[in-house]
């Protein structure tokens, strides 16, 4: 028997009807390994079906929270308008690489550049994320790598396009955090770390695992080289189709929801909520790496953790949704671990919205601080508006 992919019938006038099947679109979007916590790149079928399901139906959709992108680029290669924001400047940089980029690419001669132009560079990493960094400091790469990340920072801030230097400084995140030693900032001396992991799983250990040190050099440096072209490769060719109604937006919630709540749908996947959920701790790197700047100049962090403690979530959570109101379509994104049970915040939504629906699908977690995977429910409550 023949199996047939089933194509995305989100039904509308406006949206073209000979589209890839969903999965063919999610099946290319995995393509782009992108370990951010929370992405949702292992739920997007669960994510189709349920919309298909319920038979909701918008042309335009605002990602409130994008993270890896990964929902916003799913929905921009059936065809509609996206608009994918985030807060912090990494999950912005995969969003202007992944939604808003159209047909832009890196060409070979700028990968070359950004590798291997001699620039007068500031030592940046150097002073901040090596065993030389100040007692605000932190080791986490070696004296090479951080010279070469210095290097890379100042050729990518060299590129004249926004569209390119995202696509760089994702393909850079990319290289760093699919590091077996898991979050760039769980270690106080990452360089030691990669040491035992290579002693405890190298390709002379009873223990191998093809997975330890494959990004490596012979002498433990990231191997920018050869997994830079290969991250940027993967990045500019995993859209589908030209869509040029999507734009990126670098705002906090309730700035973003002042100026675009004309949206058909919202899809909000905030923090789960817990230390967990402090994504500027857990990616300051990346922030500092993006910007220039230390921790300490970057005013956005102000706003940073308005979904982390419960009695503040709470606060932020019914603003979000009184800002919301007019939004015909609202789609949310909760797990076992959230900052309250699904009752409560089921509660918290239907003083907004009578139609609330649930759907649940299990999921497989290794994050939060445990040592072992656990399988928990990850949730979409979805919230059309009555007419």
């Amino acid at each position: 028997m023949v199996k047939v992919k089933r194509e995305i019938s989100w039904d509308s006038s406006n949206i073209a009807k000979h589209i890839p099947s969903y999965s063919s679109i999610i099946n290319n979007i995995k393509k782009v390994r992108n370990p951010y916590l929370g992405n949702k790149r292992k739920l997007l079928s669960f994510f189709c079906k349920t919309i298909q399901k319920h038979k909701l139906n918008f042309n335009s959709f605002l990602d409130a929270f994008c993270g890896s992108a990964v929902v916003g680029l799913l929905v921009k290669e059936t065809n509609r308008s996206v608009v994918s924001n985030d807060l912090l400047k990494l999950p912005y940089q995969y969003s202007l690489s992944l939604i808003e980029n159209n047909n832009i690419k890196l060409s070979e001669e700028k990968i070359d550049f950004i590798l291997f132009n001699k620039n007068s560079s500031d030592d940046f990493v150097m002073k901040n994320w090596t065993k030389f960094s100040d007692e605000n400091g932190r080791n986490r790469f070696t004296i090479d790598e951080a010279k070469h990340l210095d290097i890379i920072k100042n050729n990518i801030n060299l590129l004249e396009s926004s569209i390119e230097k995202a696509i760089a400084f994702s393909a850079i995140s990319l290289i760093c955090m699919k590091l077996p030693f898991g979050f760039i900032d769980k270690s106080l001396d990452i360089y030691n770390h990669r040491k035992k992991q290579m002693d405890k799983y190298g390709k002379t250990s009873s223990h191998h695992d093809r997975r330890i040190g494959i990004y490596y050099d012979k002498y433990l440096n990231l191997n920018f080289y050869e997994w830079f072209p290969k991250y940027v490769n993967n990045i500019q060719n995993v859209s589908l189709i030209k869509n040029n109604k999507c734009k990126s937006l670098n705002l906090d919630i309730f700035n973003l929801l002042s100026q675009y709540n004309n949206v058909d749908c919202v899809y909000f996947d905030p923090p789960y909520g817990g230390k967990a959920s402090k994504y500027g701790d857990l990616y300051q790197f990346f922030e500092e790496f993006i910007t220039g700047e230390r921790r300490e100049n970057l005013t956005y962090y102000e706003n940073a953790n308005r979904f982390i403690e419960p009695k503040s979530y709470k606060k932020n959570f019914i603003q979000m949704l009184d800002m919301a109101e007019n939004i015909p379509v609202w789609i949310f994104s909760y797990n076992d671990s959230s900052w309250e049970t699904l009752d409560y915040i089921v509660k918290k939504i239907k003083k907004f919205r009578s139609n609330v629906i649930i759907e649940s699908e299990s999921y497989d977690y290794s994050y939060r601080g445990k040592k072992v995977k656990n399988k928990e429910n990850e949730y979409l409550i979805l919230a059309p508006k009555e007419i």
